[in-house]
């Protein structure tokens, strides 16, 4: 995972290893999870990252993209497959820059559709994309999940939050779980921090990051997967 920062990324990278189910592993993917805040003007940088970093999958939040945004388009004239949900607009997009949003990319060769989640219906306290990777026989589920900072926890998040890790888990294939939370997991006393994990635990989930997300520290950034599988590395 690339930590988020407000002018640089501070350049680590977590892989993650994808397993069919019961079968030996035949093929390596390696994710990267970017908060790029406006991705219109860094495509140039998350492209170089892309390849510094050999990545597979960009999860990227935070794109402050429409639908026909430049960044989808310039993303896709670099031979990636990619699938976007823009932050609801609310007002004409000529007065103002829409703010949030999510999308992933994805290389050649990785073959991605879009899951469908009934309880994302009524989802309003996080902004989220969903999609099963296919690669050489072997797949996952992915969950992209961006929560505004500026928005209040409160119940319902964990509610909506549990509603798709319902729907996900009776799922057979390898589940990922990741983006910005904008929890603070790196405070093992905080409410918040607990309640999310114990979210995860229910949902036989394990958050895999232990190190800080943030130029400034702190961990409000996750990647979770199946706690019966092993850890990304």
């Amino acid at each position: 995972m690339l930590p988020r920062a407000d002018d640089a990324y501070v350049r680590t990278i977590t892989s993650v290893r994808v397993f069919r189910h019961t079968t030996p592993v035949v093929q390596r993917l390696v994710f990267g999870a970017l908060n790029v805040q406006s991705a219109n003007n860094k495509i140039d940088e998350i492209m170089d990252v892309c390849r510094e970093h050999a990545l597979d999958i960009m999860l990227l939040s935070e794109t402050w993209h429409d639908g026909d945004s430049v960044s989808n388009r310039r993303l896709r004239a670099e031979i990636l497959q990619v699938l976007e949900r823009a932050r609801p607009c609310t007002r004409p997009a000529s007065l103002r820059v829409n703010h949030g949003g999510v999308a992933i990319a994805a290389v050649p060769g990785v073959r991605m559709s879009s899951v469908s989640l009934a309880g994302g219906q009524r989802v309003s306290n996080f902004e989220h994309l969903c999609t099963r990777l296919v690669v050489r026989g072997s797949a996952c589920t992915v969950l992209l999940v961006y929560r505004p900072g500026s928005v209040a926890v409160d119940s319902t998040f964990f509610e909506e939050l549990s509603s798709l890790f319902d729907e996900l888990v009776t799922r057979s294939e390898p589940l990922i779980v990741a983006g910005d939370f904008n929890i603070r997991l790196h405070r093992p006393d905080d409410y918040l921090s607990t309640h999310l994990l114990d979210v995860l635990s229910d949902h036989g989930l394990q958050c895999r990051v232990n190190s800080p997300t943030h130029d400034r520290g702190g961990i409000l950034d996750i990647v979770a997967t199946r706690a019966d599988l092993t850890a990304p590395r």
